[in-house]
């Protein structure tokens, strides 16, 4: 019972990434292999969540992406998808599950979180609802096996929740902390409109339009699940370019009815060399 309570069991494990852990292995090499890019210095990065069979190529380009560094503390946030709340939600579990292996979470950061943070509360229920977070979880315990995570989910896209976890981020970061945005750039739309509500988006987060972001987000004119935790990225300013690697909407199948779903794969570059 007890560890029911302390681990976080994966939900979406054989869905969106293998449950095997040998074709878990296989499959995060696969597509790290395929995705090879140019290295650039950086400790913030955006993926989307979903099946792998269609965000994998955006999520591995995003990690190779990174420069050589040993991260050992990934703070990792998403948004509510299911209830609108003005909270900033922590888990109450002391790991995460995935496949064989299971992810500490930084405890003691959950406890500086909340001492420092407005509207903090720790709950498993809308963690246990939410995938957001764990479809990234088996690249960082296959790229950073010792590191411990942080994993956040936010609630509405508005400006006091905003500047809150931006707050938040400022007190727990270090030269050794990766951040990671789980974020689609659209609903599951009509593809010319997931396209144009994902490219606009996009141009937004390279403008650094924070404010926008919130207010369309708010008004439902962006379509961007996670738009609070980019705006808290852009709002804190700590980068000196944002590059979109990768970019489009998800693959066609017979069976999304002319749908699909806007991805990219973003690196805030940082402002100097980091010791």
């Amino acid at each position: 019972m007890k560890d029911s309570i302390t681990v976080r069991p994966p939900i979406v494990e054989g869905l969106f990434y293998p449950s095997d852990p040998v074709e878990l292995n296989e499959k995060i090499e696969y597509l790290l292999t395929k995705n090879q890019t140019t290295k650039v210095q950086s400790s913030q990065i955006i993926v989307p969540h979903g099946g792998w069979d269609f965000t994998g190529d955006y999520i591995a380009t995003a990690f190779n992406t990174l420069s050589q560094r040993e991260f050992t503390k990934v703070i990792i946030i998403s948004n509510v998808h299911r209830e609108f709340t003005d909270k900033i939600i922590l888990p109450q579990s002391e790991y995460f599950g995935i496949s064989d292996k299971k992810i500490k979470i930084d405890l003691d950061t959950i406890k500086s979180i909340k001492k420092v943070g407005k509207k903090v509360i720790t709950s498993n229920i809308q963690h246990m609802e939410e995938h957001g977070i764990e479809c990234v979880l088996p690249f960082i315990k296959y790229l950073y096996p010792d590191a411990k995570i942080v994993p956040i989910l936010l609630g509405k896209t508005i400006v006091s929740l905003v500047r809150n976890l931006s707050n938040i981020i400022n007190n727990i970061w270090d030269n050794k902390t990766l951040i990671v945005v789980s974020s689609n750039f659209s609903d599951f739309e009509n593809r010319e409109f997931s396209r144009e509500a994902g490219e606009k988006s996009i141009q937004l987060i390279k403008e650094g339009k924070y404010s926008q972001i919130i207010e369309e987000t708010r008004t439902n004119r962006l379509k961007t699940c996670g738009a609070g935790a980019i705006a808290s990225l852009l709002l804190r300013g700590q980068y000196k370019n944002i590059i979109v690697k990768k970019e489009g909407l998800a693959q066609d199948t017979p069976l999304s009815g002319g749908k699909s779903t806007y991805y990219g794969a973003i690196i805030f570059e940082e402002q100097q060399e980091i010791e």
